[in-house]
């Protein structure tokens, strides 16, 4: 079987588009089939690299980023650009036998209900709908209300039944199946931890991922006695920022793999970006075991709340931040604890293995509610 991962987004080394594409083309490799992976026109070297180094066919494909202003015209809305994009990519794309659109936007939807694809194929819908000059919710909604009345082979699902609540306004009557999230991860076997001492902030840091705040909080963490690990491949932390217990991460190859060498995570995002959508991080730290303190009024911050494994707060503000890393320190062992128990389903549940399987069922797997 011929298999098409369309990823527009991936264009560089980290974050989910390059991790999960890569993983997913392992295994459906590994499996047999013929893989190709379709990304960003523009991407990085070091991506390329990464691909060939595995034996997996890579192509520069869309001349649109979903989040990388097109220069043209006065007035012409940018959505129009990424809707044309795909439209000219799709013809090149139809002897698949199986397309998916690993992060779909909607342009992409938007595009794909104009002309519908005639192979099997499967769309996840992450909620990201929010950006710059574009009203995604109303174009995302429009386009999955276009596909209801065509004849197409596209089925959708989210990672989270709590991203299929928040984004009901835009899915409308579209069935949702359960897409796992390629996570593989190994649980860590070793007699839980009983106290407090590393904390770790991973993931892609930027504005909307508590950026504004990071040094500071990283740095009254630090008079608290913790140890810190910050992940800093956006290279948005100066690098003379040092303490002699803060380790700076660039790039890691093994995400998970990094994060269990703490003992906890703070996850200081905006929560009104995070309204509608998931999170790569935190579905990762619940698979590795990791308490989280975060946000509670979001999609990550609810998928956490039904493990119990993480402190939650209400108002984003240092303070309030600072007071959850006290109460988590308090009750280290208890919340530890619970997190390890959850992880033990979270990691079996979210693998490539089950994601390359539910794609390739006859129909997507239903949502699990817990």
């Amino acid at each position: 079987m011929k298999i098409i991962i369309a990823e527009p987004m991936l264009r560089r080394r980290g974050g989910h588009p390059f991790d999960h594409a890569i993983r997913l083309a392992r295994e459906f490799s590994r499996r047999g089939h013929t893989v190709e992976t379709h990304a960003y026109r523009n991407l990085e070297d070091d991506v390329a690299r990464d691909f060939a180094a595995e034996g997996l066919s890579l192509h520069r494909t869309f001349a649109c980023h979903p989040f990388i202003k097109v220069d043209g015209p006065a007035g012409k809305p940018q959505w129009q650009y990424h809707v044309e994009d795909v439209r000219a990519v799709l013809p090149s794309l139809a002897d698949a036998d199986f397309i998916y659109w690993q992060s779909l936007t909607p342009e992409q939807a938007y595009a794909l209900a104009l002309d519908p694809p005639q192979m099997r194929g499967a769309g996840m819908i992450d909620g990201h709908f929010a950006r710059a000059d574009l009203d995604g919710a109303k174009i995302m909604a429009t386009a999955l209300a276009m596909l209801r009345g065509k004849r197409h082979q596209l089925a959708f699902g989210v990672f989270d039944v709590e991203v299929a609540k928040a984004c009901r306004e835009v899915i409308g009557d579209t069935p949702m199946g359960f897409l796992p999230d390629p996570i593989d991860v190994v649980p860590d076997t070793n007699p839980p931890r009983t106290v407090l001492r590393r904390l770790g902030f991973f993931g892609h840091q930027r504005p909307e991922r508590g950026g504004d705040i990071l040094l500071a909080l990283a740095a009254n963490l630090l008079k608290k006695g913790y140890e810190v690990v910050l992940q800093n491949s956006s290279q948005i932390i100066n690098p003379g920022f040092q303490h002699p217990n803060l380790i700076l991460e660039g790039f890691v190859p093994d995400v998970a793999a990094a994060m269990q060498g703490c003992d906890a995570l703070v996850w200081p995002s905006n929560p009104q970006r995070y309204r509608r959508r998931g999170s790569g991080i935190v579905p990762i730290a619940i698979a590795c075991g990791l308490p989280v303190v975060m946000p509670r009024d979001c999609v990550p911050g609810r998928v956490l709340a039904r493990s119990g494994a993480g402190v939650l707060y209400d108002r984003n503000e240092m303070g309030a931040i600072l007071q959850s890393v006290d109460l988590l320190a308090q009750n280290f062992a208890a919340i530890n604890a619970a997190a390890r128990t959850k992880a033990l389903a979270w990691s079996q549940m979210h693998t490539c293995a089950a994601l390359a399987d539910a794609l390739l069922a006859p129909s997507l797997p239903p949502l699990p509610h817990s």
